[in-house]
């Protein structure tokens, strides 16, 4: 299997999913075609007000879209106008394939003698030898995965399983955030190496279980994307926190791995929110910020950081504009 730009989208767009596919279970499977009633997307969107700093516009994104693209709200098309410099988690300026083939090169590949089946428990293995079959029709042979680590052939996994859905990554709510920012600054959070490391850098254990879970939901992953997507497009946030909490009972690790994918990253954001909400040199300025939804909710999600921490925390009616 040829390690490319394009099947590591996964990686560095898809982080939020991969946390879905980690612990979703999901009853009900909403295709892509399910519109909201208004015809456009209502994801979470917040105002944050600074004092004596500036004003952050927080959006819920999702990593993928339908070919022709995501409709946003009135308010989320009035925020991206009058916004004066934008945050996403990744400047995808910086991201080119000498890049991204020099980082893969040292993060991907297992250290020989040791093959994936000498570092995965036996459950896992059992798992991998009995959907052999399930993974070669999908491209992932026996001898494609041999060496590749735990970690990258789970999101391998969860790539293909959003080829399978009929979204794609070109189309996703950053790429419409990107492309309407211009030449206005833009800042990204992480970089495409520190966002592979933290999958690279989970213990054994933790990327185990990782792989596991995504075996165990190969067939439910089109569906399971599908639901958080429908989620997203309507700004469920309750729903959202459902599913990024679904299968601790089964497997407990999760929780860790949670830890890692969410809250760790969390914490470390709110120092640059923080900045510029107290900051006077941002006074009057707006900022548009766009991260993955999963973050927004939940005990550990930024929407209860922010007001934790004191800010005046506001969810934006989509339906009108923003004044």
């Amino acid at each position: 299997m040829t390690i490319t730009l394009r099947s590591l989208r996964g990686a560095i767009f898809w982080l939020p999913l991969a946390l879905l596919l980690g612990g979703c279970g999901s009853n009900t499977a909403p295709g892509v075609a399910e519109s909201t009633a208004q015809d456009f997307v209502t994801p979470p969107f917040y105002r944050i007000d600074g004092n004596p700093g500036g004003t952050l516009l927080l959006m819920g994104t999702v990593h993928l879209g339908p070919p022709e693209g995501w409709r946003f709200s009135p308010a989320i098309r009035k925020g991206l106008d009058r916004a004066d410099q934008f945050i996403l988690e990744l400047d995808l300026r910086l991201v080119t394939e000498d890049a991204v083939s020099s980082v893969l090169a040292n993060k991907v590949l297992l250290q020989p003698p040791n093959s994936l089946l000498d570092v995965v428990s036996p459950e896992t293995a059992r798992l991998l030898e009995e959907n052999d079959a399930k993974l070669s029709a999908m491209g992932m042979p026996r001898d494609a995965r041999k060496w590749k680590k735990p970690w990258y052939v789970a999101l391998w996994l969860l790539e293909s399983a959003s080829v399978q859905s009929g979204l794609v990554a070109s189309t996703s709510a950053e790429s419409a955030i990107f492309e309407a920012l211009g030449d206005r600054p833009l800042l990204g959070l992480e970089t495409f190496e520190e966002q592979l490391g933290f999958f690279d850098d989970l213990s054994p254990e933790l990327q185990d279980v990782m792989l596991q879970d995504s075996l165990r939901r190969l067939d439910a992953a089109v569906d399971e994307i599908h639901a958080l997507v429908s989620a997203w497009k309507r700004g469920d946030e309750k729903r959202l926190d459902e599913m990024a909490r679904d299968g601790i009972g089964e497997l407990p690790d999760l929780e860790t791995f949670y830890d890692v994918i969410l809250t760790d990253r969390n914490q470390r954001w709110m120092t640059v929110f923080e900045t510029l909400l107290d900051d006077p040199e941002y006074a009057g300025k707006t900022v548009f910020v766009g991260v993955g939804a999963l973050h927004l909710v939940g005990e550990t999600g930024l929407v209860r950081l922010l007001r934790e921490s004191g800010y005046e925390v506001e969810a934006i009616d989509q339906i009108v504009e923003i004044q």
